[in-house]
């Protein structure tokens, strides 16, 4: 047991290290997309400025405001659609992983948060990759009894049913409760 906690914390802990190389090639990837908008962050600001100083009645004073309120609108956009993409990325790379290391990735999960008699239930989109020999290596590596079904209409990972409540281990779970701890953590190196 302490062999397959083992596993799950390597992979536990492989998983945080691929985030944080994923959110640093994104900073590295998307700082001139962030450079570029902030750039024009400053031409309209400058702009924005140009025209209050060549009228200083009270409408140039409020377009200042406008302008100002859309540069930091826009800038907020970016931000956001950077960690999504972040995130996005990272996902996909989870889904496209070979068969055999998602394999092991999916039984850890399994092995780690399984009960006696779960229903797995796989996602139809991994039909062929967790098959009914996988489901039984899963349940002997944890001596327990399990069942396979194909009913989940999720991108990848399994759901662990059983008569009292569902384990929800999917890759889009996952990767919300994991994107919810890191957000602020990825925000500041990004945005710094």
């Amino acid at each position: 047991m302490d062999k397959v906690k083992n596993i799950t914390d390597k992979i536990l802990k492989d998983a945080a290290l691929y985030a944080e190389e994923v959110v640093s090639n994104a900073k590295q990837n998307l700082s001139g997309e962030l450079d570029a908008v902030k750039r024009e962050i400053e031409r309209d600001r400058e702009k924005a400025l140009a025209e209050a100083k060549a009228s200083s009645d009270m409408l140039s004073m409020q377009r200042i405001s406008a302008a100002e309120l859309e540069t930091r609108k826009k800038l907020l956009t970016e931000k956001q659609e950077i960690l999504d993409g972040v995130f996005n990325d990272a996902k996909n790379e989870v889904l496209s992983m070979s068969d055999e290391a998602y394999r092991e990735w999916i039984k850890n999960l399994i092995v780690k948060n399984c009960i006696e008699s779960d229903e797995v239930i796989v996602s139809k989109k991994d039909e062929r990759r967790l098959s009914e020999g996988f489901i039984k290596s899963a349940a002997d590596s944890a001596n327990m009894k399990l069942s396979r079904s194909v009913s989940g209409d999720f991108s990848g990972g399994v759901v662990l049913s059983n008569k009292t409540f569902d384990t929800v281990l999917t890759v889009d779970r996952i990767f919300t409760a994991l994107r919810h701890d890191l957000e602020i953590e990825a925000a500041e190196i990004l945005f710094k």
